[in-house]
């Protein structure tokens, strides 16, 4: 027993002893490592933004006049021109109304001529001093009074006419018609919801950027109104480039006084019709970045989505340093915030280091890079 208890010692005393010369070890251990000196400079980054995408021109198609839904003179998903039908509502009722209308104004016309017939008499008896200048001023009321229900009786002509005119629905511009919220046979009230018509032959990208994105770049805007002239992407929902590329233009006047963002939207041809309104995607333009850090990926090391870089001290150690990246631009990253000018880190063999190790610098640079 007395011989079990003192191997047991002599063996942890071993292990202390080979734990001790192995931290000694690394102390003594001095790796080379290039390193680089932070620096900022100015460089173009491609950055993305959420965007909400819309048919250049979209409405929704309802009924101004109720009646039955009597036949819906298109199909889902047909492409229509300006001006071609698409619903007929019943028009009995109102044909009958314009027909009414019609007898009006033409009974009014002949009231209006025998008024005028009239006035003309009474000035020739006027003119002969057989009646009185009163007799005369009876006859011009009577005229204008014949004259106003002339009008009267067309203006409710017009009304009947055009409330007939809309139990055809015709579309407003050319584009292609969505799915029918009714079917044939029933009951449409005035303002009901018939359809949408789109017109995607290009689309809209609408899109928020912040003021200092904005402010950055605002020497790139381009008379007209157009802003950022360089090459403008559309990002698809499966990852894909629109095959056309885009210009991008100021929508709205000023900032989100909640967010601190521009509105802004991008304009992409569409001519085969690949894009859909409210289709999602993201905006892909590049914005200038000035007095930015770029240091390159191998540098950096990546856990549980921190960034972290080994920053060099005065005495040559090393220690770890977190930092926020903005964007990647080629194999370098574009720091947002963590890291300052002048300090130095690990350019790279982050494999051979860790925290606390003394190391030698094999080359040295000034952080300049050309991404």
């Amino acid at each position: 027993m007395n011989i079990n208890i003192s191997k047991c010692f002599f063996l942890a005393g071993l292990f202390a002893l080979s734990c001790s010369n192995e931290k000694k070890s690394d102390i003594d251990t001095i790796v080379e490592v290039p390193v680089m000196t932070l620096s900022s400079q100015d460089t173009v980054v491609e950055v993305q933004y959420v965007a909400d995408i819309h048919a250049q021109t979209y409405v929704e198609i309802r009924a101004r006049q109720g009646g039955m839904l009597e036949a819906i003179l298109v199909d889902e998903g047909q492409s229509v021109k300006a001006g071609q039908p698409l619903f007929k509502l019943t028009s009995t009722e109102l044909e009958a109304q314009v027909a009414s209308a019609k007898a009006a104004v033409l009974l009014a016309q002949a009231e209006l001529s025998k008024a005028r017939l009239e006035h003309k008499r009474v000035k020739g008896l006027v003119d002969n001093k057989v009646v009185t200048a009163t007799e005369l001023e009876l006859a011009e009321a009577a005229l204008q009074i014949a004259k106003a229900q002339v009008e009267d009786a067309t203006a409710d002509l017009k009304t009947a006419e055009a409330q007939l005119s809309y139990t055809t629905i015709k579309a407003p511009f050319s584009g292609k018609v969505n799915r029918f919220a009714l079917k044939m046979g029933a009951m449409v009230k005035e303002g009901d919801l018939l359809t949408t018509l789109s017109d995607a032959g290009s689309i809209l990208a609408y899109f928020n950027i912040s003021e200092k994105d904005y402010l950055k770049n605002r020497k790139s805007i381009a008379a007209g109104g157009s802003i950022m002239p360089r090459k403008v992407q559309l990002v698809l929902a499966d990852g894909s480039l629109h095959k056309q590329s885009g210009t991008v233009e100021i929508s709205e006047t000023e900032f989100d006084a909640g967010t601190g963002a521009l509105a802004l939207r991008a304009r992409f041809a569409n001519p085969d019709g690949l894009l859909k309104h409210n289709s999602t995607g993201q905006v892909r333009l590049e914005l200038d970045q000035n007095d930015v850090f770029l240091i390159p990926q191998k540098a950096v090391q990546e856990l549980q989505d921190k960034y972290f870089v080994y920053v060099v001290g005065p005495d040559q150690l090393l220690r770890m340093q977190t930092f926020k990246p903005l964007t990647r631009v080629g194999t370098y990253y574009v720091v947002a915030d963590g890291l300052e000018a002048g300090q130095t880190i690990v350019a790279e063999g982050l494999q051979s280091v860790r925290e606390g190790m003394k190391i030698k610098v094999a080359s040295k640079s000034n952080g300049a890079v050309n991404p």
